[in-house]
């Protein structure tokens, strides 16, 4: 299957409660999916969404300012054994819905998948409950995925409860072999009722995060539980945190530095994981 420059754009109102979304993808194998945009949808629950997808190419694919007013949103939904997928300079922003809101989300048998060069961006969860939670990147009890150069920025959910967390950046939650490589996660916001954290770690094992930088987000980064040694970070930087650059890791592993120069300077040769002013 080939398909290539296709737009689905203003469809439904404001009013709708759809269970749909704007492609449905099931049962396929080698898709070539380029120049795709899903954007500015009433009603919908999501995107695109993939079911049983393999050895498919997603390049240059948008879905932006998508509003579900009665639940929640995703931009991409990897469901049942959809692997061996690559997202190429794809980008999910400005969507919104009232409960769990998710930029790129891979649920559970759904491995080897790889994004690159892909962007989540301005996602709001609005509604003031538990359930308002906004999610760049969603690693959801899969294996062996990678993210290469990606950028999670200002996903929002202002009125969220949740506590820990109503806004995540990148999210390894219990993974396996899986890969955060030069990505980026740059001022996640949750309101008085939640908080934010740039990328979190938790359970799972044999995760690799390397040479990732967050920013402005409540958390830097996250390990839970505490003190675990399941998963690797190196040589990741923490930079004006809200309130903890590291949270949870082990004693030791992290260094602090006044400004950028210490990186070649004062600290530790070769550093492990540092927080700048």
């Amino acid at each position: 299957i080939k398909v290539n420059t296709v737009r689905v754009d203003q469809n439904g109102l404001l009013s709708n409660s759809l269970t749909i979304t704007g492609i449905a993808l099931a049962n396929s194998i080698k898709v070539d999916l380029t120049n795709v945009d899903v954007n500015d949808n009433f009603g919908m629950v999501g995107g695109v969404s993939l079911t049983s997808v393999s050895n498919s190419m997603f390049k240059n694919c948008n879905v932006r300012s998508n509003v579900n007013s009665s639940g929640g949103f995703f931009g991409f939904d990897l469901l049942t054994s959809s692997t061996v997928n690559i997202f190429d300079t794809c980008y999910v922003g400005q969507n919104s819905g009232t409960t769990a809101v998710n930029g790129f989300l891979v649920n559970s048998t759904c491995s080897d998948n790889m994004f690159v060069n892909s962007k989540a961006f301005s996602n709001n969860s609005t509604a003031a409950s538990a359930s308002a939670i906004v999610i760049g990147f969603n690693f959801n009890n899969s294996n062996r995925n990678s993210c290469i150069d990606c950028y999670a920025e200002n996903n929002t959910a202002a009125s969220s409860t949740a506590g820990l967390f109503g806004a995540l950046g990148f999210d390894l939650n219990t993974c396996t072999d899986s890969i955060l490589f030069r990505c980026m996660a740059y001022n996640q916001f949750a309101g008085a009722g939640a908080s934010s954290v740039g990328i979190r770690a938790s359970n799972g094992s044999g995760n690799t995060i390397r040479s990732c930088q967050a920013s402005k987000n409540d958390y830097g980064f996250r390990i839970d539980p505490i003190n675990s040694t399941a998963s690797v970070f190196i040589q990741n930087i923490a930079s004006n945190t809200n309130t903890t650059p590291y949270s949870q890791f082990i004693a030791g592993s992290t260094q602090i530095g006044a400004n950028i120069s210490n990186i070649n300077g004062t600290l530790t040769s070769p550093w492990t994981n540092i927080s700048l002013n």
